[in-house]
């Protein structure tokens, strides 16, 4: 066990520790974003069949993900990238559920610029009302959301706790004698 003759002698190592914690926590968030990373690949293979594209949607892979460093520099974000975000975002919601909110809410109304005989309106900069006939749009299906990401939180939650565990404990065994 730690002994210390006084108080500042205590003070100081618990300085030490708090450097030492500093230190180590940039290293663990990123070390937690790569393991998400991993968890996340892995949930949109098993997803999408074995790949990680959606078919049709060319260049735009689920495993393109990004790491950045938070501006305090002692954390790490996990974000997909502006190519991968709309396939991130239809693997766990899903497209054209038969509504406009995409979430199995009620749609709002949008105006008479849906339907295709009337049309769409705008206004022109001196107020008037501008009719635009446009050609029928394809239908390219609905798409059933797979909760992708969400299904994947628990197991990135519980890797973080462990990288959180481990550089608490090592730093805290550096610092302080607690056999």
């Amino acid at each position: 066990m730690a002994e210390f003759t006084s108080a500042a002698q205590f003070a100081t190592v618990l300085q030490q520790l708090q450097r030492d914690l500093q230190r180590s926590t940039a290293d663990a968030t990123l070390d937690m974003a790569r393991r998400a990373e991993r968890h996340l690949e892995a949930a949109a293979r098993s997803d999408l069949g074995g790949d990680t594209q959606f078919s049709g949607w060319p260049g735009r892979d689920l495993a393109d993900m990004r790491i950045k460093q938070a501006r305090s520099r002692d954390g790490h974000w996990l974000f997909p990238t502006r190519k991968s975000g709309g396939p991130w975002k239809v693997a766990e919601q899903g497209r054209n559920q038969g509504n406009a909110t995409g979430r199995g809410g009620t749609a709002i109304f949008s105006g008479p610029g849906l339907n295709r005989q009337t049309g769409e309106t705008s206004f022109t900069s001196t107020g008037r009302v501008r009719m635009r006939r446009f050609a029928r749009r394809r239908w390219n299906g609905y798409t059933a959301g797979k909760g992708t990401a969400s299904r994947t939180l628990p197991r990135i939650d519980r890797d973080a706790e462990q990288i959180a565990e481990r550089m608490m404990r090592t730093a805290i065994t550096r610092r302080l004698d607690t056999s």
